[in-house]
């Protein structure tokens, strides 16, 4: 009886001693990565749920790098890049197309694409076989959206008009009223903004992608250079791949729910 005591008592001062080790043993803090971006539904949008595909792909890939990702919205691209090098609580920004500022920033492999393209009227299709046959048209554009090579070189040589404006909404109004020819936009913007904008409602089956896009537009993540950078580009870099699914996975659930919220619509006006 004594010796099952005995035993009890050791049994039960090696529990206590292990639990206490384990609680007073370092946890691995988390880290948190503050990243500024743009509106450009739905890849990145404030309002929108976890702040867009984007951020989302690139919460869960970082998750597993045990970051945790705070997203800044700024009001413009430009802006978005002058934060990014002027903050120092800002530690990078997405998603990134162009090399700039290589003396502060670090850029990750590009890691996920999208078509730019032009989105024109379906009474106005746009033939064209080279850039230069663009030039006879009035073009419109994103304030701070950047031009694509090719089309660049003719803005500035003056060849090319293109009329800028505030949102990729008032951009397609501009399109579908006639005040201009055709609209520079990423493929998927120009889904989104048709299928959930309510001024654009009357134009749904108006609008269209030219059959030939501008290119295919890759981009990638800007970090500042630091002591870890390199070592968190590395990291990064091997599991970047994935955010790509985890974006296409959140695209997915917005074409299912508009999907929805179309066939009703359809569904209520035959009611009608």
């Amino acid at each position: 009886m004594c010796k099952h005591k005995f035993m009890y008592k050791w049994t039960l001062l090696f529990v206590l001693v292990w639990a206490v080790a384990v609680s007073a043993a370092p946890k691995t803090q988390r880290k948190v990565l503050t990243l500024v971006t743009h509106e450009a539904l739905p890849f990145m949008g404030e309002k929108l749920r976890e702040g867009g595909a984007l951020p989302y792909g690139l919460r869960v890939v970082l998750d597993k790098m045990n970051y945790d990702v705070n997203v800044i919205f700024a009001p413009s691209w430009p802006r978005a890049k002058i934060m990014a090098a002027n903050n120092p609580q800002i530690d990078g920004y997405f998603p990134y197309a162009t090399v700039e500022n290589e003396e502060l920033f670090s850029f990750s492999k590009l890691f996920i694409e999208d078509p730019w393209v032009i989105v024109e009227r379906r009474d106005m299709p746009i033939h064209w076989e080279k850039f230069e046959d663009l030039t006879k048209y009035t073009a419109g554009n994103v304030s701070g959206v950047e031009l694509r090579p090719g089309i660049k070189e003719l803005v500035e040589q003056k060849k090319l008009n293109v009329e800028t404006t505030t949102t990729d909404t008032y951009n397609l109004l501009k399109l579908a009223t006639r005040r201009v020819d055709l609209v520079f936009m990423d493929a998927m913007v120009f889904k989104y903004q048709m299928a959930t904008e309510e001024l654009l409602r009357p134009y749904r089956g108006k609008l269209q992608v030219n059959a030939k896009p501008i290119t295919i537009t890759k981009y990638g993540l800007a970090v500042k250079k630091t002591k870890v950078s390199p070592s968190f580009l590395k990291e990064f870099n091997k599991i970047s791949p994935e955010v790509t699914r985890h974006v296409e996975d959140y695209l997915s659930s917005l074409d299912k729910a508009h999907s929805t919220d179309l066939s009703s619509e359809k569904s209520a006006r035959r009611e009608d």
